[in-house]
């Protein structure tokens, strides 16, 4: 019988394991490889995307779900989570933990008026990979991307992800990974951004 939970969650992972009671006295933690996801997205999607507040929001939710559960046959263990595309990816451990999460999706309202569903990998919006030159070594990934979104209207970053950085002499070379929306509010600024105090040119790849 379970005699407890270990919970370990943070803005990179979520992991939820289940001792089990072995030999009387000793503990065991269950603990199985990746074997497959639940990508969640809101009812609009991709109008309304998963941001990193929502992502966090949805998360508490499934975590209070998960505290009312007591497990039978198996115990529920996710590994891992991120925001892909626009919806959120949970990896789950085994196909138990899976179809529960599957099952249990739908009833969680994490904000006033939300409503989520689990889509199939070809509902998702298609990746779009650019590069663009930054006249400056100094800016980290992060804070490109934040000046990028302060200063350019309509333009949100937070589902972007920086999938390469390289300094070069005056300057570096991003990579960065977006989805379709963004790219066409891109577009919308004739992929002209302004970062900081330059004016940069992002070139689909």
């Amino acid at each position: 019988a379970p005699i407890g939970c270990l919970l370990r969650f943070n803005s990179k992972h979520i992991i939820i394991k289940y001792k089990f009671e072995k030999n009387g006295n000793q503990n065991e933690v269950i603990s199985q490889k990746l074997r497959d996801f639940v990508l969640i997205a809101t009812d609009d999607y991709p109008q309304t995307k998963i941001t990193e507040e929502l992502q966090n929001q949805i998360l508490l939710t499934l975590m209070s779900k998960i505290d009312s559960v007591k497990p039978k046959k198996a115990a529920l263990c996710f590994i891992g989570y991120s925001i892909h595309m626009g919806a959120l990816k949970i990896s789950c451990a085994d196909l138990y933990s899976k179809e529960w999460l599957q099952r249990v999706v739908p009833s969680c309202i994490p904000w006033t008026g939300a409503k989520l569903r689990v889509i199939g990998p070809e509902i998702l919006l298609k990746p779009i990979r650019v590069s663009v030159r930054i006249p400056d070594r100094i800016l980290t990934s992060k804070q490109i991307l934040s000046y990028i979104a302060l200063q350019n209207k309509d333009v949100d970053t937070s589902g972007w992800k920086v999938e390469k950085a390289k300094e070069e002499e005056g300057g570096q070379q991003l990579i960065i990974v977006m989805d379709e929306s963004s790219w066409a509010a891109v577009m919308y600024h004739k992929a002209a951004l302004y970062v900081n105090h330059d004016l940069v040119t992002l070139e689909r790849l």
